[in-house]
């Protein structure tokens, strides 16, 4: 089976502001951990990340900037629910006065399924075309870093251009985007019909196809972006035109080492067996799936 029996619903509402406390600030132009920070009165920190999660579109990134506000988790306290089970998470969006009902789905899946299995060694083949130099890219990170696979729009006149490594197949990239992209889709069709349906209406939308090289009409998407190390980014509030799924792999032999790693989803409150909750965090461990819309 793809994923365990049982999925616990629950109704959720994000805020224009921060429920969750955070505990470090980067600063980005000056390229060092704000200092002091967590000694911040609670009041100060919570303004200051309402204040920065608010600020305009981060150019091409097109990231809502908080710049670098990161939380740890020892900070979550007993007014944060912990997700460590299948939940699909009905938010209604007050951000910005819209009352746009949103989905947010988490599902541990089984990674003894040969499909799953498929996309751990296609992941974990990626992650070992990666090279030292040349082939990271920094966004919006305190640490850890991330890579496009696959093609993107917008190179000067031409409708796509291949970025690397796919166009020059470093180390069979190909070969690995392609096994992953196969598995994503065949997933997403099962469990994310969501995030797969408005992923293939916007590749539609903007005429793209994915090639052959890395899936064809077996794939899920023209793109994947991978990232590594421990990763520490600020809020996710994206403008992207479809859903996200990701799924969340370890080395091999790691796979049981992942305690402290959590998705967090500060603006969100909820109830929960009549217990009021001013966050949520998703604990992550080997092969967590989770589909939202940024």
């Amino acid at each position: 089976m793809l994923q365990s029996p049982g999925i616990v619903k629950i109704q959720a509402k994000q805020k224009t502001s921060f429920q969750i406390v955070p505990n470090s600030q980067y600063d980005y132009k000056l390229k060092r951990v704000v200092k002091g920070f967590a000694k911040k009165s609670l009041e100060y920190r919570l303004e200051k990340a309402t204040e920065l999660s608010l600020k305009y579109v981060n150019g091409s990134n097109r990231k809502q900037k908080p710049s670098g506000l990161s939380i740890d988790e020892r900070a979550f306290g007993k007014d944060v629910y912990i997700i460590d089970s299948n939940h699909d998470i009905h938010i209604t969006n007050e951000m910005k006065t819209t009352s746009k009902q949103l989905l947010v789905s988490v599902r541990y899946l089984n990674n003894k399924n040969e499909i799953v299995k498929k996309f751990v060694d296609g992941a974990r083949g990626l992650a070992r075309t990666w090279e030292k130099k040349g082939h990271t890219a920094s966004r919006s990170v305190i640490r850890g870093s991330m890579m496009h696979f696959g093609i993107l729009r917008g190179a000067g006149n031409q409708r796509y251009f291949y970025f690397r490594p796919t166009k020059h197949d470093t180390n069979g990239a190909n070969r690995w985007h392609k096994k992953a992209n196969i598995a994503a889709k065949f997933l997403s069709k099962r469990l994310f019909p969501g995030a797969f349906h408005s992923i293939q209406s916007t590749m539609k939308f903007n005429e793209m196809s994915i090639p052959r090289i890395i899936g064809g009409k077996h794939g899920l998407c023209t793109e994947m972006i991978q990232s590594q190390q421990a990763l520490v980014t600020e809020p996710h509030v994206d403008l992207d035109c479809s859903k996200c799924l990701s799924i969340w792999t370890v080395e091999f032999g790691k796979e049981k080492k992942t305690d402290g790693w959590y998705f967090v989803l500060p603006y969100l409150t909820c109830e929960v067996n009549q217990k009021q909750y001013r966050g949520v965090a998703i604990k992550l461990r080997h092969c967590t799936a989770i589909e939202w819309d940024g």
